[in-house]
C-alpha cells in the first residue's frame, strides 16, 4: 500500500544524501531524518481521522521539500510550489510500472504543501491541517493557535 511513499523517499534520498550543510538553516541529514519521521507521523494522524494514510504520507514526505533544496526555512511552505512540482514530475517519469503516477492528487498536494506553515489559517484542504496539527513546522518561531485543533 506505500509503495509510491517508498519509492519517492529513496528518490529524494539519493538525491540529497551528498547535499552539503554549508550555508543551510538545517543540516541535510536532519531534513532527511524528518522526511522519514514527519511521513510516519502523517499516516498515524491519518488512520485517526479516517482519511488516506498513503497521501497523507505522500504529502509529509515533500511538506520541506523548498528547504531542502533552498536550505532555508523562511517561508519554506510559500516557495513549495516549484520544487513540488519538479519532484513529482521526476517521479512520476522514474516510476516502474506496478506504481502509479502522481497526478490527479497533485494540486491537492501542493496546495497543502503550501499552506502548511500557515498556522494560523484555516484550510478547508485536510492534508494540509494534518501537516500542521502535527507540528510540521520549523521556522523557528512558535505561534499559538487560536483556535485548538483536535488530533
Amino acid at each position: 500500500m506505500f509503495e509510491r511513499v517508498c519509492y519517492l523517499q529513496a528518490m529524494l534520498f539519493n538525491e540529497w544524501k551528498n547535499l552539503k550543510n554549508e550555508n543551510r538553516d538545517l543540516p541535510i541529514e536532519w531534513n532527511i531524518m524528518h522526511m522519514y519521521t514527519s511521513a510516519q507521523l502523517a499516516k498515524l494522524l491519518a488512520v485517526k481521522r479516517k482519511i488516506d494514510p498513503e497521501k497523507a504520507s505522500l504529502i509529509a514526505t515533500l511538506h520541506d521539500i523548498a528547504t531542502v533544496m533552498s536550505g532555508k526555512c523562511e517561508r519554506h511552505g510559500e516557495r513549495a510550489e516549484p520544487y513540488s512540482r519538479d519532484t513529482i514530475k521526476k517521479y512520476n517519469e522514474s516510476i516502474e510500472s506496478e506504481l502509479t503516477i502522481i497526478k490527479e492528487e497533485e494540486d491537492a498536494f501542493i496546495e497543502a504543501i503550501s499552506v502548511h506553515s500557515n498556522k494560523d489559517d484555516f484550510s478547508k484542504n485536510e492534508f494540509a491541517e494534518l501537516l500542521k496539527d502535527a507540528g510540521l513546522n520549523h521556522e523557528g518561531k512558535k505561534k499559538k493557535n487560536k483556535k485548538k485543533r483536535r488530533i
